[in-house]
C-alpha cells in the first residue's frame, strides 16, 4: 500500500511576518529649528550667490514649514518670489515677515516696489510712508515714491521724491535719470538736460541715459550732440534698434541721406511692425535714390498703416513718377481723401489722363 506524501510533515509551516512600523516621532523643537536654519541658509545661498531663485524658494519654504515664526525667512522668500515676478506671492510673503518684524524697512521698500509693480500706486506710497516714518533718510524709498507718483502723473510731486532722493544719496545716475524724465514731462528741457549729463557722468556704460540724451537734443535741435550721443548708446549696445532709427532721423534732417538710409535700413530690417520706420526709411531711400527699396518701404509702411496718409502719398508718387505704375493713383486719391493737401496737386499732374 502506497504512502502519500505529507508536504507538511516533511517542511516547516511558512512563517510570514508582518513588521509593525511605529509612528513618526515628531522632531524635538531645537532639531525642527536648527533644521529650518539649515534650510534658510541653503536659501540664501541658492538665492543671493548663485541667483537661483527657484532653488531658494524651495529651500526658503522649507525651512517656515519648521520654523513659521522666522520673519527673515518670509523676507528673503518675498525677495526671491519678486525676483521671477511671481508678485502677488511675494506681497503675501513681505506683510507676513512685517507681522513678524514691523520695523523691517526693506521689508517696507520691496513690498511697496511689488504694489508699484502691480499698478497699485495708493497701496505702493501708503507703504513707503511707513518706510519713512522708520527711516526718513531711506533715499530709495523716496525714488521710489517717485516712480509711483510718475504712474499717477503726479509730476511735481514725482520731482520732489527725487529731489529727496538724491539728496539723501547723491551718487545714483537713476535718480537723476528719473527726475529728468519729469522735467521732460513739464517741459523744463534745461534741468533736464543737466540731470542726463549728470546721469551720464554717474554711469558711463548704460545705453538707455546716452539715447534720452539724444533723444532730448534731437527735440532741442541741436543735431550734433544728439548724433554724438546716439554713437554712444549703439557704441555701447550694438543692437540698440531705436538709437539707430533716431540717428537716422538727424542725418535725414541734416540732408545725409547715405548715412540715413544705412540707419533706418538697419532699423527696418530688425524692427518689421513699425509703419514710421518705414516711412522714414522710404522717405531715405527715395532721396538716395533708391527708388526700388523706397516703393517697397512705403507698401510696408501703408501695409502696417493704411490709414497712414503720408506713406500713401510717397507709394503712389514714387509707383508713378519712378516706374510709371499708374495704380499708383489709387494710393495718391488715399492720401487726398486722409487730408494730404499735396496729393491732390500731385493728382492733377500725373494721373489726369490715366
Amino acid at each position: 500500500m502506497g504512502c502519500a506524501l505529507n508536504l507538511w510533515a516533511q517542511n516547516d509551516p511558512i512563517k510570514i511576518e508582518t513588521k509593525v512600523e511605529e509612528p513618526p516621532k515628531q522632531i524635538p523643537q531645537e532639531d525642527s529649528i536648527s533644521l529650518a536654519n539649515a534650510y534658510f541658509k541653503k536659501g540664501i545661498t541658492q538665492s543671493l550667490l548663485y541667483q537661483n531663485y527657484k532653488e531658494g524658494i524651495l529651500s526658503f519654504t522649507k525651512s517656515i514649514n519648521l520654523n513659521p515664526h522666522n520673519a527673515t525667512a518670509y523676507y528673503n522668500r518675498g525677495y526671491a518670489l519678486m525676483k521671477v515676478n511671481d508678485l502677488n506671492e511675494a506681497i503675501e510673503d513681505f506683510e507676513k515677515s512685517l507681522e513678524l518684524n514691523v520695523k523691517n524697512k526693506k521689508a517696507l521698500l520691496n513690498l511697496g516696489k511689488c504694489f508699484t509693480l502691480v499698478g497699485n500706486q495708493k497701496n505702493a506710497l501708503e507703504v513707503y510712508e511707513k518706510a519713512l516714518l522708520l527711516d526718513n533718510s531711506y533715499a530709495a524709498v523716496h525714488y521710489n515714491m517717485g516712480i509711483s507718483y510718475g504712474a499717477l502723473n503726479e509730476k511735481e510731486k514725482a520731482i520732489e521724491a527725487y529731489n529727496n532722493a538724491i539728496k539723501f544719496d547723491p551718487g545714483k545716475a537713476s535718480y537723476y535719470f528719473n527726475r529728468a524724465l519729469m522735467f521732460q514731462e513739464i517741459g523744463n528741457m534745461p534741468s533736464a538736460l543737466n540731470d542726463f549729463k549728470k546721469a551720464s557722468e554717474l554711469d558711463k556704460e548704460d545705453p538707455n541715459i546716452q539715447f534720452a540724451l539724444g533723444f532730448l537734443y534731437l527735440n532741442q535741435r541741436i543735431p550734433e550732440e544728439a548724433i554724438e550721443a546716439f554713437n554712444s548708446a549703439i557704441a555701447m549696445d550694438s543692437s540698440y534698434w531705436n538709437a539707430y532709427f533716431n540717428r537716422g532721423l538727424v542725418f535725414l534732417e541734416q540732408l545725409e541721406f547715405e548715412k540715413a538710409a544705412s540707419d533706418l535700413n538697419t532699423y527696418t530690417a530688425n524692427i518689421n511692425d513699425d509703419p514710421l520706420g518705414y516711412f522714414y526709411a522710404g522717405k531715405a531711400n527715395m532721396e538716395n535714390g533708391d527708388m526700388y527699396k523706397a516703393m517697397n518701404d512705403f507698401e510696408s509702411s501703408v501695409s502696417l498703416n493704411p490709414e497712414f496718409g503720408w506713406s500713401n502719398y510717397y507709394l503712389g508718387y514714387v509707383m508713378i513718377n519712378s516706374f510709371g505704375k499708374f495704380e499708383g493713383c489709387v494710393y495718391l486719391e488715399k492720401a487726398k481723401n486722409m487730408g494730404v493737401a499735396e496729393a491732390e496737386r500731385t493728382l492733377k499732374l500725373a494721373c489726369v489722363n490715366k
